[in-house]
């Protein structure tokens, strides 16, 4: 458990942020919080993520995690955490660290940076309905149309296997294709839980038909 974001992990006691899954079960739970980005680059300190086949990052302000982790020997062992069949995954801040295109700010305009790039394609904005980050996230599109945007909100979450992308939680997952000069406007999907949809079938051209823009499906 990376507890980076937060600025409780500024602080000496961190092992309350494992809490959550030692409570479901986890019997072998590291946390994991580099305070320089110097230390995020020392080998003794990244030996947990040797073996680790998880890695989860808490949620705060994903700035702290870009700061302490973009371009360590810590990003890319958490990359190996993947490529070996491992989980990686985050609350709010730590779910928007794991895109390439990093929203980090701003209300009707958000202000962007490089994240984690553990899914290059796709650009992540959280608390989305509950704050209605609509106009955020569909500028963050204009501006980089090459992305699919995941509007997560409150108590809801996105799994992304491959190509494949599911929902569960209490809410709604919003998710947007960028508009594109053969479609001419952004296509939203709603999806909540239970429901799912292959990333790259977004990223087709939509039938022209007389449907709504906005799916219930």
């Amino acid at each position: 458990v990376v507890p980076t974001a937060s600025e409780g992990s500024d602080g000496e006691n961190l092992e309350h942020f494992a809490d959550f899954l030692r409570n479901a079960g986890a019997t072998h739970v590291v946390v994991l919080h580099a305070r320089s980005h110097d230390q995020a680059n020392d080998p003794a300190f990244l030996k947990p993520l040797d073996n680790a086949n998880g890695v989860w990052f808490s949620g705060g302000h994903q700035i702290r995690l870009a700061q302490r982790y973009r371009g360590t020997a810590f990003e890319s062992r958490v990359k190996r955490v993947v490529q070996r069949g491992g989980v990686v995954g985050g609350t709010s801040a730590g779910a928007s660290f794991l895109a390439r295109v990093m929203i980090t700010g701003g209300i009707d305009r958000a202000q962007v940076g490089a994240g984690l790039d553990l899914i290059p394609d796709v650009v992540i904005d959280q608390h989305f309905l509950q704050r209605n980050r609509f106009s955020r996230l569909l500028g963050v599109l204009d501006e980089h149309p090459q992305l699919l945007g995941l509007g997560i909100d409150e108590a809801t979450a996105v799994v992304i296997r491959g190509g494949r992308l599911d929902v569960v939680g209490q809410s709604f997952v919003i998710a947007c294709a960028g508009a594109r000069e053969r479609e001419g406007r952004t296509r939203i999907v709603a999806l909540k839980h239970g429901e799912g949809l292959n990333l790259a079938m977004l990223r087709r051209p939509e039938p022209r038909t007389d449907r709504p823009a906005l799916d219930d499906h």
